[in-house]
């Protein structure tokens, strides 16, 4: 139940099971450069290549399936080529990843993307399954690396956390369905609360 002043009243939680409240904001001028919600960025339109990292999900228990998306925007007006796209986690499993619309997979959770025009995007798709020796909380984010007049360029993204919920306790994050948002854009937010016991 929305209480009207930024709370919310969850009546029941059955165990095992998950809820999720969902609202909305819209993006002024004035949020610039960042909207302390679960974190989003007005973005800075001056870096060249812009990756950014999502999850599906933010609460996984084992055995269920997560699905990471990395997006890699040219924001520059000239194409770029050989980029190497690098994931990095606190796994303890195997990715399940495959070449797609774009890229390649090196077979190392790393990807190679051959040439990106200016102004296009590539979604970079693949899951992972949560195991039950994986850490709490799974640490994931990624960098793309390509040469620029000889010199090798690294641009990181954000952490994203997805947490593996404990038996007996109960579990609640906050998500934003973008970490890139502009002025005039609707961000919606999600609270899931999970009952572990």
């Amino acid at each position: 139940t929305d209480n009207g002043d930024g709370t919310y009243t969850v009546a029941a939680v059955p165990a095992g099971q998950t809820v999720k409240l969902q609202f909305t904001y819209v993006i002024v001028e004035a949020d610039a450069p960042l909207v302390l919600n679960a974190a989003v960025e007005i973005p800075d339109t001056d870096i060249p290549v812009d990756p950014v990292k999502t999850a599906d999900k933010n609460v996984a228990k084992v055995d269920e399936v997560v699905t990471y998306t990395i997006t890699v925007t040219n924001n520059d007006t000239v194409a770029k080529e050989n980029l190497t796209v690098v994931d990095n986690n606190n796994f303890t499993g195997d990715i399940e990843a495959a070449d797609g619309n774009g890229y390649v997979y090196n077979g190392d959770r790393s990807w190679t993307i051959a040439n990106i025009e200016a102004g296009e995007t590539i979604n970079i798709i693949y899951t992972y399954t949560v195991k039950t020796e994986d850490p709490s909380t799974l640490v994931n984010e990624a960098e793309v690396r390509y040469e620029e007049n000889g010199e090798l360029v690294t641009i990181p993204t954000d952490e994203v956390e997805v947490e593996k919920p404990v038996d007996g306790e109960v579990t609640i994050v906050k998500s934003a369905d973008k970490k890139i948002a502009y002025p005039g854009d609707t961000v919606t937010y999600q609270v899931t609360v999970h009952n572990g016991k």
